[in-house]
């Protein structure tokens, strides 16, 4: 006999998220869930936008820790898009300490003559690209991280910087385009 699963759909995540997060709220050790959910999503971010690994995890462990700490405060909304909201302060709050500039990444080149060209070509327009996007001011960069590193709808992104879905992809639209366009000026090629 065969037996049907049901289909786990996008309102069974959510409604399963939020008695996770009632759970939480209620006793701080069944947090360890929605950590494991999100772990791997915040490092990645953390890790996007600072030096090291080192660094990353530093970052992220920051982001849960203050997660933990302001879960009370936590209100029905999307927990994702709160927790995203967190890690970009604890974020922005890591630059405005160390006053650093991303640093474009250091570059292993192999033996081979043919390869090393091309590498060279691919390593130059990424950092390039790496070089336009510093230039954004930090709220495009921030727009242009969780828009491409988060998996946060356009909705979510929205909450988290306290915009309507629609201004987020409008401005992600803008901001790649405008990117494309001096891309191509500087080089004369299109990305």
């Amino acid at each position: 006999m065969l037996v049907k699963h049901k289909k786990y759909t996008d309102t069974d995540f959510k409604e399963e998220e939020r008695t996770l997060v009632r759970l939480a709220q209620r006793n701080p050790e069944h947090f360890a869930p929605l950590y494991e959910r999100y772990v791997d999503r915040i490092y990645a971010y953390c890790a996007r936008r600072v030096d090291s690994p080192q660094e990353a995890e530093d970052l992220c462990s920051q982001v849960f820790v203050h997660a933990i700490k302001g879960l009370a405060n936590f209100n029905d909304g999307v927990f994702s898009a709160w927790l995203f909201g967190i890690a970009r302060n604890v974020v922005a709050g890591y630059y405005r300490r160390k006053r650093k500039v991303i640093p474009l990444e250091m570059f292993d080149i192999p033996d081979d003559d043919a390869v090393v060209s091309a590498g060279l070509e691919e390593d130059e327009d990424r950092r390039m690209l790496l070089q336009l996007v510093g230039t954004l001011p930090e709220e495009k960069r921030t727009l242009l991280t969780l828009v491409l590193d988060t998996r946060l709808t356009s909705a979510e992104v929205g909450k988290v910087l306290n915009r309507s879905a629609t201004s987020v992809r409008v401005e992600f639209h803008r901001i790649v385009k405008g990117l494309r366009r001096q891309f191509k000026e500087m080089t004369g090629e299109d990305v």
